[in-house]
């Protein structure tokens, strides 16, 4: 049985959600704010995950397999999992889009958004569901 994003199995972690922001920005923020910032090529919990913290080095994430549908590959599944990853804290005014599995996720995030105490924002959010896109 596939899973809503291409694995073998039904997708168990349906409480995750997925926070998109420009990538340029972010790394504009982080410098600017003198806050440590990298990317993986892979699962940054692993022994062989190498870092880098150059834009330049871009081209060592495996772009192919970060587009890639079919996770049964181990060059897929190992670099479909690159990370960028931000030191302590990431600002919320960052987030552009917010991406979710399900209706019913996507109304626990509109619930919490619209409770939360933090409203400041600079950008429109969207609410992403399995490419279609939900007004907040």
């Amino acid at each position: 049985m596939r899973g809503a994003l291409g694995n073998r199995r039904p997708y168990r972690d349906q409480p995750i959600i997925h926070l998109q922001s420009d990538l340029k920005a972010v790394v504009h923020w982080a410098d600017s704010n003198s806050v440590h910032w990298a990317f993986s090529d892979r699962n940054a919990g692993t022994v062989i995950a190498q870092f880098f913290n150059s834009l330049n080095d871009l081209d060592q994430i495996n772009w192919s397999a970060v587009t890639e549908r079919d996770f049964r590959p181990m060059s897929v599944r190992d670099g479909k999992q690159a990370e960028f990853l931000v030191y302590e804290s990431f600002p919320w005014e960052l987030v552009e889009k917010i991406g979710v599995l399900d209706r019913g996720m996507a109304q626990q995030v509109q619930n919490a958004l619209y409770d939360a105490t933090h409203k400041h924002c600079k950008h429109s959010r969207q609410l992403v569901l399995l490419n279609m896109r939900l007004e907040l």
